[in-house]
């Protein structure tokens, strides 16, 4: 009950404090990389604006280049951007369309293994069945060659059985009297 009492105010709360302090270090370095991306922006801005107040002689010509030019900036990083989240995306629903398409061979293996499993039990269901029916065959066979005629003796009883009972079981004759 103390072991207990100790890690729940010690060993947790010093596991929590280690989190705790990772969490502030990765805000810490997310705000600082933030704080790096304004200022790059805000140097291009900048620049973008000491292009227009040049005290050269500004035509509309090259100001509307320059917008032209900023504009077209600008839709092409939008573009980038959304052209790397489809990338990424795209990635995604591959690695997600592999693992389908795994589950979906597994299944069929699977599906394939009981199919070929029943089937298999039918046909040594049926192979008994053909063994069972070649073995009468044989007994006819061997009774109607070994035994023809035997049917039409008096009933002789032979420790308890009659010949006449032996011809029409399906044991053979030589596994009752050996």
């Amino acid at each position: 009950m103390e072991s207990k009492q100790y890690v729940a105010a010690f060993v947790r709360p010093a596991a929590n404090s280690t989190k705790l302090e990772e969490t502030k270090a990765q805000l810490q370095r997310q705000k600082f990389l933030k704080e790096i991306n304004k200022e790059k922006e805000t140097r291009r801005e900048l620049e973008r604006l000491k292009k227009y107040t040049n005290p050269e002689p500004l035509s509309t010509t090259k100001t509307a280049n320059r917008v032209r030019d900023n504009t077209t900036r600008r839709r092409t990083k939008l573009l980038q951007v959304d052209y790397e989240e489809l990338q990424v995306a795209e990635r995604a629903a591959d690695a997600l369309q592999r693992d389908l398409d795994n589950k979906i061979v597994q299944k069929n293996h699977m599906q394939f293994f009981d199919e070929a499993t029943a089937a298999l039990q039918v046909e040594r269901e049926k192979n008994k069945t053909l063994q069972n029916q070649l073995d009468k065959a044989r007994l006819g066979s061997v009774l109607s060659t070994e035994w023809a005629g035997w049917e039409s003796l008096p009933a002789l009883a032979v420790s308890g059985v009659t010949l006449a009972a032996v011809a029409a079981s399906s044991h053979p004759p030589t596994s009752r009297f050996q």
